[in-house]
């Protein structure tokens, strides 16, 4: 449980677990009780319950930690995300995507308390339109006429290449770029050795990369909630990596033992530090190799993502921009689709999407899309009769 919700029920003098009459729970009981170890249904810390407990710790700073749920309606809503998006401008932040979430996630925490009974079936209501009311109230403070457009900022192909290349400071992070730099990265490091198909390869085979037709095996990548995995069928290079760091790599003692029978499975990307990484970013030749303390049944954590990828960055000489990170990348990927003329089918098992959905070209693909661009023109002069001699 966090500090804030302890916080809470000390000064309340509420159980964890108690059950709260009908009416009587208040705004700053639900942190202790969504987040309750025995009963919460987040009794675990995860970035999702960080941003739920930031966003009722602000309810409880515009609606008052003492006012009951059943005393909300839709004005307290609307008095909450007025006030939580001129907050966030007055901070130079763009805001509107921020405020959705702290908005969002109090309507989690109402869903929860109805669920359980501990508010009212029609305690809380939300406006239906909420998310039209955030627009429209930037849309004042701005005097703009035009929608806020999403900041969506994407590497260039030659600057994702060089963070790849620059990635070798820690093993992990080079192999976890390898396997899925244009898949979510917080996925791709879940990967368990199990995950892996390596059939035998002749590498002493000579083909030619248009016409390589080997199978290399496959990495399996899955999915959680919402997010969909895919199953990666890997290319000569991405088999290079993994067997590289299987034999005489990062993960050579552990795979000694897997294929010993000693294990079952294990983390390709365990937590722990790299011996050497910070001797290696500094300039020095050195060996960089996993710490005897590693923990494989532990993967990587989304935080060691984001720092080890900023130093990638750092390395490779790629500015920094706030907002970009992995997903730079990512959307990067989305656009070599484009100019490899993938099928919409192969479109989602590249970047992992659900099949049918329409987030690859609504949110990741290239606003200007220069290669549907490119023909769109050819259809232009041609309706306006400019290529008839």
């Amino acid at each position: 449980m966090s500090r804030f919700a302890a916080r809470v029920l000390a000064r309340r003098r509420i159980a964890p677990s108690a059950t709260i009459l009908r009416g009587e729970c208040r705004i700053e009981d639900a942190a202790g009780l969504i987040c309750d170890p025995a009963t919460g249904k987040y009794p675990h810390r995860t970035g999702m319950r960080d941003e739920m407990e930031r966003a009722l710790k602000f309810a409880c700073k515009v609606w008052g930690a003492d006012t009951p749920w059943s005393a909300i309606d839709e004005q307290s809503y609307t008095k909450l995300l007025r006030l939580r998006l001129e907050q966030l401008l007055a901070k130079d932040c763009r805001g509107v995507r921020a405020c959705e979430i702290t908005v969002s996630r109090i309507i989690t925490v109402v869903g929860w308390l109805r669920e359980t009974r501990r508010i009212p079936r029609d305690a809380a209501p939300w406006p239906k339109q909420w998310k039209a009311q955030i627009v429209q109230h930037w849309k004042g403070i701005k005097g703009s006429v035009r929608e806020p457009e999403p900041f969506r900022p994407r590497h260039s192909l030659e600057e994702a290449q060089a963070i790849l290349a620059h990635s070798n400071f820690d093993p992990r992070l080079e192999l976890l770029l390898w396997c899925g730099m244009e898949l979510r990265l917080g996925q791709v490091c879940r990967a368990m050795r199990t995950d892996l198909d390596l059939p035998a390869v002749d590498w002493e085979r000579v083909v030619e990369a248009e016409k390589d037709d080997s199978d290399y095996g496959t990495l399996a990548v899955f999915g959680a909630g919402k997010k969909s995995g895919t199953v990666v069928d890997l290319t000569r290079g991405q088999r290079r990596r993994i067997d590289d760091a299987l034999a005489a790599g990062y993960l050579a003692k552990i795979e000694a033992k897997h294929q010993a029978g000693e294990l079952t499975d294990y983390c390709l990307f365990p937590a722990g530090y790299i011996v050497g990484r910070v001797g290696f970013t500094r300039g020095q030749s050195i060996a960089r190799t996993l710490s005897e303390r590693a923990d494989y049944n532990k993967h990587v954590s989304p935080s060691w993502i984001r720092k080890s990828f900023r130093t990638a960055e750092e390395r490779a000489g790629v500015p920094h921009i706030e907002g970009r990170c992995c997903y730079g990348v990512r959307r990067q990927g989305r656009d070599v689709a484009d100019t490899a003329e993938l099928s919409p089918s192969a479109i989602e098992s590249f970047g992992g999407w659900m099949p049918g959905s329409d987030i690859p070209n609504r949110i990741y693909r290239e606003r200007a899309n220069k290669v549907g661009g490119r023909e769109a023109r050819g259809a232009r002069a041609l309706l306006r009769g400019e290529n008839v001699a």
